[in-house]
This record gives C-alpha cells, sequence and structure tokens, in this order.
C-alpha cells in the first residue's frame, strides 16, 4: 500500500498495562489477557507476490517467507500466522479490507476466519477510505452526500458481517476499526463520522474508530465546507477529536530525503519523535494515540520508476536485520504508548511489496545484491537477509517475561490452562495456553525479581528469576 500521503520506565508501563486488563476485559483475581501490540495484515496473496514487485523476489540469490509464496485463502496459513503472533506477543491483526473488493471479503472468511486457532487471536477491520475515490485534482478524498452514504452503509455492512465475531477486537465493549487516510479527508468530514456513528448506533453499536491521521502534511479540515481547502502541515485538531484514536499507518514520506539511510545517523528517528510529541498533546484525555513502527522500507522492486529511498532494516552499518526494529519499539511504541489503554501498531505482519513485514522469512544469508541491471538498484547496497523469526524474538523479549508450554502426559498441548505468576504471595499475571499449549506472561506486570509460576488451582510450579532483558523460556509443564 502507498504510503506518500525516553522509555518509559517500567513501573509507568506496569500501571498502563493494570489499567488496560480493567478496561478491556474487567477486573478479577486473574488478570486475562491483555491486548497491547497489533500488526496490519493482508490477503492478497499469491497475487502480490506473482503480479507485483517485492524486494525479496529479486534479491540475488531470492528469499521467501517460511511459508512460502502462499495463498491467503488457505486457513492453515492462518493458522500458521496466528500461532506465531500468538507464541510471541503479538496480541492482534488489523486486516486490510476494500469494499469494492469481494474476493479479499471471500478470502477473508474462508480463509482467516476458518483458522482452527482463531480464538488465540484478536482481530479487527482495516478500512481503505480510498476506495471510495481520491480526487486526483487535489489527492484527497472530498467527501460527497453519496461517498457519505456509501460509507455508512460499508460500515454497516462490515458490523452486521464481523463485529460479533467473537474474537473481533473491542475496547471496552466497543467494536474496533481502523480507517486509512483520514488525513486526506476533505469536505465534510464530521458529517460522514457523524452520520456513521448515527447508523451503527441505531443497530446497537458504538465504534471505537482508530484514525490514520499522524503524517507530515494533512488536508485542511474545511468544517463544513463541501471543497478542498488545502494542505498543510498543522495537525487538525477539530478533525482529530472526531474519533477515538489516531495513529499513523506508515509516518515514512517519499520527500522526507533526510530520513534515508541507517537511521542512526539520518533525522528519521528526531523527527518522528517530535511529530508524535507534537499530536499526542493535542489528544488529550479524549483522544487516544496510538504510536506506530517500522521494521524499515523499500519498495524500489514495487515502484521501480520512482526510485523511492530506502530505511535499512539496520539501526546501524554492520549491524544485524532487527536491530532498528529493536531501537523504534523502545524510542517510538513504548516512549509514546497511552498511559491509559497502552497499544502500540507495527507496520506490518506481511506487507512484503513495501518490505515492512516482520512475518518469518525463510533462513538465509544477507545479501546486498539483486537481479537488476546494475546488481543494486533494489537493494542500494544494503545488506537484506532472510532473517527467520527474528522479529517474532523481539518482540517476545520486549514485552513477555516468561514463556512456556503446557503438555499432557501423552506429550500433546493442552489448551485454555492459566498460569499464574506469584511473587510474596501475591498474584501478579497470568496468561492462559493457546492451542498449542503456549502461554506468555508479560513483562510489563514483572519487574526484575524472582517469582513462583504455576498453574492455577494445581500443586504444579517452578521458580523463576526474571531479567530485564531477554525473555524466560522453556518453562514448561506437565500435567
Amino acid at each position: 500500500m502507498m504510503r506518500y500521503f525516553h522509555n518509559f520506565k517500567l513501573s509507568l508501563w506496569a500501571a498502563s498495562l493494570i489499567t488496560l486488563v480493567l478496561l478491556i476485559s474487567g477486573c478479577g483475581k486473574s488478570p486475562p489477557k491483555k491486548s497491547l501490540v497489533g500488526a496490519y495484515y493482508y490477503l492478497w496473496f499469491p497475487y502480490n507476490f506473482n503480479r507485483r514487485g517485492y524486494l525479496r523476489k529479486f534479491l540475488n540469490p531470492p528469499q521467501t517467507p517460511v511459508l512460502g509464496v502462499y495463498n491467503s485463502s488457505d486457513p492453515a496459513v492462518a493458522e500458521k500466522h496466528i500461532a506465531w503472533c500468538s507464541r510471541y506477543g503479538i496480541d492482534f491483526l488489523v486486516i486490510d479490507w476494500w469494499p469494492n473488493r469481494p474476493q479479499q471479503k471471500k478470502v477473508l472468511e474462508d480463509g482467516f476466519l476458518r483458522a482452527e486457532n482463531i480464538d488465540d487471536i484478536k482481530w479487527c477491520i482495516f478500512y481503505e477510505t480510498q476506495s471510495l475515490g481520491i480526487d486526483r485534482a487535489t489527492g484527497s478524498i472530498i467527501w460527497t452526500d453519496s461517498k457519505i452514504e456509501r460509507f455508512a452503509s460499508d460500515l454497516l455492512e462490515l458490523s452486521g458481517r464481523y463485529f460479533s465475531h467473537p474474537s473481533y477486537l473491542k475496547i471496552e465493549g466497543r467494536p474496533v476499526i481502523f480507517l486509512y487516510l483520514t488525513r486526506n479527508f476533505s469536505g465534510k468530514t464530521q458529517a460522514a463520522i457523524k452520520k456513521v456513528r448515527s447508523v451503527l448506533r441505531e443497530s446497537g453499536v458504538d465504534p471505537f474508530i482508530v484514525a490514520d491521521e499522524v503524517f507530515w502534511t494533512v488536508t485542511i479540515d474545511g468544517g463544513e465546507k463541501s471543497t478542498f481547502s488545502g494542505w498543510t502541515e498543522a495537525p487538525q485538531r477539530t478533525r482529530i477529536k472526531l474519533f477515538d484514536a489516531i495513529t499513523t499507518y506508515n509516518i515514512y514520506e517519499t520527500l522526507k530525503h533526510n530520513h534515508q539511510g541507517y537511521a542512526s545517523g539520518s533525522r528519521y528517528l528526531p523527527e518522528v519523535e517530535e511529530i508524535y510529541e507534537r499530536y499526542r498533546g493535542l489528544c488529550g484525555d479524549e483522544v487516544l494515540f496510538i504510536p506506530n513502527i517500522i521494521p524499515g522500507y523499500n519498495d524500489r522492486a514495487l515502484r521501480p520508476r520512482s526510485s523511492h529511498y530506502v530505511i535499512p532494516r539496520q539501526w546501524e552499518e554492520g549491524e544485524a536485520s532487527g536491530s532498528l526494529f529493536s531501537e523504534l519499539f523502545e524510542r517510538l511504541g513504548v516512549a509514546y504508548i497511552d498511559r491509559k489503554i497502552p497499544i502500540m501498531m507495527i507496520t506490518s505482519w506481511n506487507e512484503w511489496n513495501e518490505d515492512t513485514a516482520i512475518e518469518p522469512l525463510a533462513p538465509a544469508p544477507p545479501t546486498t545484491h539483486d537481479h537488476s541491471g546494475s546488481g543494486t538498484r533494489f537493494t542500494q547496497g544494503y545488506s537484506y537477509s532472510g532473517f527467520g523469526e527474528t522479529y517474532l524474538g523481539i518482540i517476545r523479549d520486549k514485552v513477555v517475561a516468561v514463556a512456556g508450554r503446557v503438555l499432557d502426559e501423552n506429550g500433546d498441548p493442552v489448551s485454555g490452562i492459566i498460569v499464574e505468576s506469584w511473587s510474596g504471595g501475591d498474584l501478579i499475571t497470568s496468561g492462559q495456553t493457546d492451542s498449542y499449549g503456549y502461554y506468555r506472561l508479560s513483562r510489563m506486570m514483572m519487574e526484575k525479581g524472582e517469582y513462583l509460576v504455576r498453574i492455577k488451582d494445581r500443586d504444579i510450579q517452578r521458580e523463576v528469576e526474571v531479567g530485564e532483558t531477554d525473555t524466560i523460556s522453556g518453562i514448561d509443564f506437565l500435567l
């Protein structure tokens, strides 16, 4: 998808996560699973593998996902993706949805939603507002009465088809929907959002709307004017207040050439910090700010004529793939997460065309070469490796203190088992085993120290010592 258009201390994380538990799931002695880390998810494969350019295909030698050139309509693919997310610490997936692409709706319903382990993940819809029509003269989405009606009709359809799904993501009982390119809205935006809320409210639904509003240039909110009012670098407070939360899909901007190259030496991080600070300050207590991070960016194989600059996956030259992601996780994710409802987004799980994916790649040695005429047109001389589960491991080390598996006497995984963490006679946190028997306990609620990890209501326990970094894995139990 084209995207033209420090650190908090552990105690703060703990307070934030406890609040999130209460808001999303209610209170109780045994805190349930929390929504914290989300990732954008795409259903357009194998088409986008075969018909559109993506960097890994043109590397020398080529690289592919662990699952190969897969088909998004295959429930087994979704099952593997969900299993990875559940095991490593991704709590929900935001699924790309085009109202004018019925085949993708079919893939969602016949593929992803038929995964046998769908209960192990939360998910919600990412509505592509550009499908309503972008005005070629201005590059904006100008609201008309017909577009407002179609928009409301689309969201009413989504509500009827998906919002009641047991795994659909909800905040305070409200189904969540992400809107792309709200920063390009012109004209009667207030009327459009008011119409959607009214129509859904009549059907008994109060949506939690997350807007793609944070960017370097945005359209001027013209109030009730039905025409384009221009572009500005100033955040549009009146538009921001129409939504429940704001975020950025991807802060990468093709015109920001001072962002190119290794982020340790570019202006990328300091300028993103500045814009995050600016938008977060405007949110106040009424609107949730959701920070976003990327593992890198390279769309040169997808858009070869544009010759866009590259943000490599290494923080500094010579470091391993994933070092940029690890740095941004702390300095843009953790540092700017909301203190009441701490949620952060990752772009993306599997947007391979822009090479923002963190989905596991088949292991392969690093290469700087590609199959272009120059041998480096696509890579620009930066190193790309088949990184395996590197990014999932980084996420787990950031958000999971203890992880393991629960098996029965035959060695088979046991799902639905509550695993608890205790310290000084107090219950600290808990987690539930997924379909494959894996559980995880939040690092944000387990400070450095000694803990007793045990199966709820059973005399089965293990002592562990949690450090400041790296997950303690392999804390398994046999029933």
